[in-house]
């Protein structure tokens, strides 16, 4: 069977906000990533990502760890490992996909998701990330002039 590990894939969830995150230069909710208002109504439980506009840093983060208490994930038995998540945007958007390890070291992807109508599946190949063994959090990055869009059934699989 397939390795998997769920990083936010929520079936329930009562609060409105990721408490277990990092952000900045993105609205949030009471200094957390809020979760999509008018999706959750309706059973989906989604991270609203939207940049905040000229933020003199030009430029806003959304960070998720791979475990809850913010210690190493260790994916080196993964066979192909791939990040995968849904994403939905106002406009399309380009997002640098990062991974961080314990030791800051980074992992980094541009992606471009032109997903406007319906969540789209995005998979970022992690095979040439050489600290597998190491994971802190994934990271999706981009430039505060860029739309707001919302990721959901974020995962670390096996191909």
């Amino acid at each position: 069977m397939p390795k998997e590990l769920k990083v936010f894939s929520p079936t329930v969830l009562f609060n409105d906000s990721v408490q277990t995150s990092w952000c900045k230069n993105i609205k949030t909710l009471d200094g957390k990533p809020p979760i999509h208002p008018e999706l959750k109504v309706n059973g989906i439980f989604a991270i609203s990502i939207e940049p905040l506009k000229d933020m003199p840093e030009g430029w806003y983060a959304l960070g998720l760890p791979f475990r809850k208490d913010w210690l190493a994930y260790d994916a080196s038995n993964y066979k192909k490992p791939c990040l995968m998540f849904e994403i939905i945007s106002e406009v399309p958007v380009n997002i640098n996909v990062e991974l961080s390890s314990m030791t800051d070291e980074r992992f980094r992807c541009n992606i471009r998701s032109d997903h406007t109508d319906n969540f789209g599946e995005m998979t970022v190949d992690l095979s040439e990330c050489e600290f597998l063994d190491n994971l802190k959090m994934v990271l999706w990055i981009g430039s505060t002039d860029s739309g707001r869009y919302v990721i959901r059934n974020v995962k670390l699989v096996e191909k």
